[in-house]
């Protein structure tokens, strides 16, 4: 997706509604308020959809996640997983029809957006947008990586949303996908702290893991594939990966990749996203 589109699909998504409705903005990410930040951590997701009614159809049906409009906005809606919010599509016109312009994007959380951003300026990332102040929402930006892959910084109004064991349907790990590990180590180092780690999995395959704390955080996924640019994969929790696979196809999503207890689809709309059953993190 070109980068100064994705930069105004962000202002679409930190407007929508306000100049119509004075309290009608982004909704707060915790709620109620934490207090709480979990830094390093991506703790919402917004899909940039061309076709919001269908991709609320795919996604509530697959996920059995309900999906609202906020308030009376016309281009916000808020995802629930049982009654807490995880997520947000915003709907926008695709301005080519021959290319799919419809991804998921995550939102990491940081102690200042403002620094934040002038890190990822001095260490070869990319500033789409921002910062900006969303009201309710907090502190944001958009930016890339140096291997072009997108995502959100905010610095969240209230705290983030309070960390619990994921559910079926709630969010469980984050993948980078990049053609070369080497361009990005230094950078989400330099950023987050993440420390990067090959772990030996016994299989021809060894997982490479961000950790901060020594904790795992998301993974990195060396992908050649031709097309397939640098972005985060979110994954979503199932309890049952085949029959998830089975019901995304007949809702006219498509399997790209299925590994282990992971599986990457594609929704009606081009959006690639994850799915894993509990047991081990990141695919391997």
């Amino acid at each position: 997706m070109n980068r100064i589109y994705l930069g105004i699909l962000f202002l679409m998504i930190v407007t929508t509604g306000c100049a119509t409705i004075s309290s009608e903005t982004l909704p707060p990410i915790g709620t109620p308020s934490s207090g709480v930040y979990q830094t390093g951590k991506f703790v919402w997701f917004d899909l940039l959809s061309e076709d919001v009614w269908k991709a609320k159809k795919f996604y509530g049906e697959l996920f059995e996640w309900r999906i609202e409009a906020s308030d009376k906005s016309e281009n916000y809606f808020i995802v629930y997983n049982g009654s807490r919010a995880i997520g947000g599509i915003v709907a926008h016109e695709n301005r080519d029809p021959k290319a799919a312009e419809s991804l998921w994007i995550g939102t990491l959380s940081v102690d200042n957006v403002d620094q934040s951003t002038e890190v990822v300026r001095q260490n070869g990332g990319i500033i789409l947008e921002g910062p900006i102040d969303a009201p309710n929402r907090g502190r944001m930006a958009l930016v890339a990586d140096p291997a072009g892959a997108p995502f959100a910084l905010l610095r969240a109004d209230g705290g983030d949303p309070v960390g619990v064991p994921p559910q079926s349907g709630d969010w469980l790990w984050s993948d980078l996908i990049v053609a070369d590990s080497e361009m990005v180590k230094a950078f989400y180092n330099n950023l987050i702290g993440y420390e990067y780690r090959s772990v030996e999995t016994g299989s021809e395959h060894s997982l490479n893991l961000f950790l901060l704390h020594r904790k795992p955080q998301a993974g990195v996924v060396e992908l050649k594939w031709e097309g397939v640019e640098a972005n985060w994969l979110p994954y979503i929790r199932v309890e049952d990966l085949d029959a998830t696979i089975e019901k995304a196809r007949r809702l006219g999503g498509k399997m790209v990749l299925k590994q282990g207890n992971a599986a990457v689809l594609v929704d009606p709309d081009g959006a690639a996203f994850g799915i894993q059953h509990p047991g081990k993190e990141g695919v391997s």
